[in-house]
């Protein structure tokens, strides 16, 4: 209330103000709005959040420690007005910015701490932001990855900052537990001694799955595995100098070129390499990310006709350029992803044309593996792999034509593609022979949650319960990378009540 009344006392002083002087009214309330709007011009709202610290190795003395915490837009601007207390005791820290939202507010802050604790201690600190400037360590100290501590939000604050989307927390999780429980399950068994085979293991972005379990769980063990994952991928199976730079290179992967082979580019994974970024401040990680991107912005204006070969074609780059544009603000990601998204619209409303019944679809005109079919088919599961892309574009552009691309692809998807019979959908609609694929559900959770948010019709909660309740999925480190690629994010959707989960970015118009 105070905020209010000072600002109308303002403008009624400034509009006396320019009747005395003469000036122009209009041009003095443009300044107003301008000052009015700028977040220096009055004390942002001041808050706090606990941040737990767990000591699973050695004992420790004074030792570095750092931890990424993000933050909802228009919440924080000076990243000074950190203070980290521990039982009322204020300790010095030091803070950097990692990612900015697009009105200049801080999305992720790098804390930087020193921890003295004996292993197998747990402590209870509190981040106060906007409550006066925090006490700086002195001498700085340089980053570092700490094994023995771990330090986590709850996950309720990593879903409300909305930096990883709109996350499900598990604690939370009233529409389907048993999903959650039965992925705890599957990421002992598949993640704890993953295959050594990179063709199996990182498939899908395996790091990005743990980081899953871990946001909206808090779960220690997949912290450490995540950082392990990451360090594995980034190190031995990325290219990092020469023609081919950015360049995905293990396995049976290694044909690589320019323009990039689909067997390349469907294994060049950038957001978990950014989650990782976010929640540790490892450097080296923004740095292959980066790599990485660079090689998609070359790539994508090399051949256009690759992403309507396949669904999944284009999905790895889009998801990639559009997490990267969020860390960094810088436009030439945007504008690949645009590029991108452009061609696969098109192909959308011209199969649309050409195939009326399968309407919606991203169709394979013809599929593209022929060892598996020669009909014309599109692919449920490849198609949640684009539209997660596609989601990710609307939520920082607010472009209508993709909302409404990704509803009517969910419509092919329900009324289409889907087998009532298996609970299931096709694994290529065109060719029954070919079977469902239940162990693939849980990848059409995001689809189904955004339409139901979107449109508020049943059809599409009623389908995600019931392919929810085949419960036989996560069995491979695969399939677990399958399974958690999105489904966090669409429970949220399919949970809540339909308009109330921002669809978009707070940032975005």
């Amino acid at each position: 209330m105070k905020l209010v009344h000072n600002s109308l006392r303002f403008r009624q002083n400034v509009k006396l103000a320019s009747a005395r002087f003469n000036v122009d009214l209009s041009v003095v309330s443009f300044l107003v709005v301008l000052i009015l709007s700028s977040p220096s011009a009055f004390a942002q709202q001041a808050g706090s959040v606990e941040l737990d610290l767990k000591t699973k190795g050695a004992d420790q003395v004074a030792a570095p420690v750092f931890a990424g915490i993000p933050f909802p837009a228009g919440r924080l601007f000076d990243s000074e007005q950190i203070k980290v207390f521990s039982d009322g005791v204020e300790l010095s820290r030091q803070v950097q910015v990692l990612s900015k939202y697009r009105d200049g507010s801080l999305r992720v802050l790098l804390l930087g701490l020193r921890v003295t604790s004996q292993s197998g201690e747990k402590k209870r600190l509190t981040i106060a932001y906007n409550q006066g400037q925090g006490v700086q360590i002195d001498p700085p100290i340089d980053w570092q990855f700490n094994q023995s501590i771990i330090l986590s939000l709850p996950s309720a604050w990593y879903s409300q900052s909305d930096v990883f989307g709109p996350l499900l927390p598990l604690a939370e999780n009233t529409i389907f537990l048993d999903f959650d429980w039965r992925m705890i399950g599957m990421f002992k068994r598949t993640s704890k001694q993953p295959d050594a085979n990179p063709d199996n293991r990182n498939f899908y972005d395996h790091a990005h799955a743990l980081y899953g379990v871990f946001l909206r769980k808090g779960n220690a063990s997949a912290y450490k595995l995540a950082h392990q994952e990451v360090l594995q991928y980034r190190e031995n199976e990325i290219i990092h100098s020469g023609k081919f730079k950015g360049q995905y290179s293990a396995g049976s992967s290694r044909n690589n070129a320019q323009p990039i082979p689909i067997s390349i580019l469907r294994r060049m994974y950038i957001e978990g390499l950014i989650e990782h970024y976010y929640l540790t401040g490892d450097p080296r990680s923004f740095e292959v990310a980066r790599e990485i991107a660079d090689a998609f912005v070359d790539d994508v204006y090399r051949d256009q006709k690759r992403f309507v070969r396949t669904e999944r074609n284009p999905s790895f780059p889009l998801i990639g350029l559009v997490v990267f544009y969020e860390a960094t603000l810088e436009q030439k990601y945007l504008d690949a992803a645009k590029l991108i998204v452009d061609t696969v619209l098109d192909h959308q409303a011209q199969m649309a044309i050409k195939y009326p019944e399968r309407a919606g679809a991203f169709v394979q005109d013809p599929w593209f593996d022929t060892a598996e079919t020669t009909l014309v088919g599109a692919s449920p599961w490849m198609t949640t792999l684009l539209c997660d892309g596609l989601i990710k574009y609307y939520r920082v552009t607010g472009d209508e034509r993709v909302k409404q691309s990704v509803i009517m692809a969910t419509d092919w998807l329900v009324n289409v593609a889907y087998v009532p019979v298996d609970k299931s959908y096709y694994y290529a609609e065109g060719d029954p022979r070919l079977g469902t694929t239940p162990d693939l559900n849980p990848m059409m959770l995001e689809m189904l949650g955004l339409a139901w948010q979107a449109t508020g019709d049943s059809r599409y909660r009623d389908q995600a319960l019931e392919i929810l309740s085949v419960n036989a999925w996560g069995s491979r480190i695969k399939s677990f990378n399958q399974a958690m690629r999105s489904s966090g994010r669409g429970l949220k959707c399919l949970q809540e009540p339909p308009g109330t989960v921002r669809l978009k970015r707070a940032d975005t118009n």
